[in-house]
């Protein structure tokens, strides 16, 4: 990865099966950032490594962005702040009311996928095992009524953001490009 950062300026405190990592990390390669990655393995709330606890003391929670050794928290102000920080393949509209309609979306779509995110985020390290059985049990759900609903709520929040890009008529929320070689 090319770009104005380098492993030791920039490090990502992450898990590899976290939702709100992922999409650091898609900014971060949209960005062109090189960066450290910093793999935390922390199911057991009492093993929590010593670099987590002392970027993240308050909710010991990952993504952690560290920037010239200094922490920030939770994935939409991080993807705010590498924005900001690296102008480059904006993320976010520069017209101030556009910024705001897309941090409401963004924030809209985190908090009707928050239960969904976190059961996902929940299983154990040894989780590829864990995560088969999840699919497994979710793909093998018998009541139709059921499975219709969990698929409705999921293709729900996707549509409320593709009617709103469609109504702006743009590709990406608030932006007319965006790097094609991430």
């Amino acid at each position: 990865m090319g770009g104005q950062g380098n492993g030791k300026e920039v490090k990502l405190l992450r898990t590899w099966f976290s939702p709100y990592v992922r999409r650091v990390v898609w900014v971060l390669k949209l960005k062109g950032l090189d960066y450290e990655w910093v793999e935390q393995g922390f199911r057991d709330p009492k093993n929590r490594s010593q670099l987590l606890l002392k970027y993240n003391p308050v909710m010991k929670t990952v993504p952690v962005l560290v920037h010239h050794g200094w922490p920030v928290l939770e994935s939409l102000i991080i993807l705010e702040y590498i924005d900001e920080t690296w102008k480059n393949n904006p993320i976010l509209p520069s017209d101030p009311y556009d910024r705001a309609t897309a941090r409401f979306w963004a924030n809209l779509i985190d908090q009707k996928n928050k239960e969904r995110m976190l059961v996902a985020s929940s299983l154990d390290d040894n989780s590829m095992n864990q995560i088969t059985k999840s699919l497994n049990k979710l793909l093998s759900l018998t009541d139709k009524k059921q499975m219709e609903e969990e698929m409705k709520q999921a293709s729900n929040t996707i549509e409320i953001l593709d009617r709103e890009l469609k109504a702006k008529g743009n590709k990406f929320f608030g932006v007319e490009t965006i790097n094609r070689d991430c």
